[in-house]
């Protein structure tokens, strides 16, 4: 992909937050096929880094509300939906602080350290 880092994080952060590939299209300007592309890239980062670092995802939570959505762009495919789940879980677990807990579930589970960052995480 010829996307900059920056961008295709901003892209990435737009669907977490529950944007539409379409309203992502529009914030970011990438093409809607390049983002589509980019989803399925950070989602098998995301899978491989669950599978090696957790047994099974901390919650459903997130993926149920994105698949109860009236837009059904991740659902289409199911190679989509896989990945946004992935991203969805992972980024659930390393990135996201809870309020209860007031650390990741990751941190909580003792698997890391410290908070991740989304580029950390597509890193990983």
């Amino acid at each position: 992909m010829r996307v900059d880092e920056a961008t295709a994080l901003k892209a990435l952060e737009c669907l977490i937050e529950g944007c539409s590939v379409r309203a992502t299209e529009r914030l970011t300007g990438i093409h809607r096929d390049t983002i589509m592309r980019l989803l399925a890239l950070a989602g098998e980062r995301c899978q491989r880094l669950l599978e090696s670092q957790v047994a099974s995802p901390l919650t459903s939570r997130m993926v149920t509300r994105r698949s109860a959505r009236l837009s059904k762009a991740f659902s289409r495919n199911r190679a989509n939906l896989k990945a946004a789940s992935a991203l969805h879980f992972a980024f659930y677990s390393f990135c996201r602080v809870h309020k209860t807990l007031r650390v990741t579930p990751a941190m909580e589970a003792g698997i890391t350290e410290q908070v991740w960052s989304l580029a950390e995480l597509l890193r990983g």
